[in-house]
């Protein structure tokens, strides 16, 4: 699931770009076993970084971008925060780096 704004570069460190929170608890828990280390982005420009995260190879880090589809965060959202609203689906920005 990419687009043209999106750049995939297969790698050991996920940056992910969201809005709020709790997106970045959900997402994070999609892929924090699928890179060596996370960085999360906020709206703000603030960020928080994981490290020592495992990772098997290339495919693992492309299923981990096709897994962050609408249905998957909908779902992940409303398990862990049921009284949140979901997310604009635009402004989750997966781009490896």
């Amino acid at each position: 699931m990419t687009t043209n704004d999106e750049v995939l570069v297969y790698s050991h460190h996920c940056k992910l770009v969201l809005n709020t929170d709790v997106d970045a608890i959900m997402i994070y828990r999609l892929v924090k076993e699928k890179a060596w280390s996370c960085e999360i982005v906020y709206e703000d420009g603030s960020s928080s970084v994981y490290e020592d995260l495992f990772a098997s190879d290339k495919k693992a880090l492309e299923v981990a971008v096709d897994d962050l589809t609408d249905e998957t965060k909908e779902q992940l959202i409303l398990e862990r925060h049921p009284e949140v609203s979901l997310p604009d689906p635009r402004v989750i920005r997966p781009t490896w780096v």
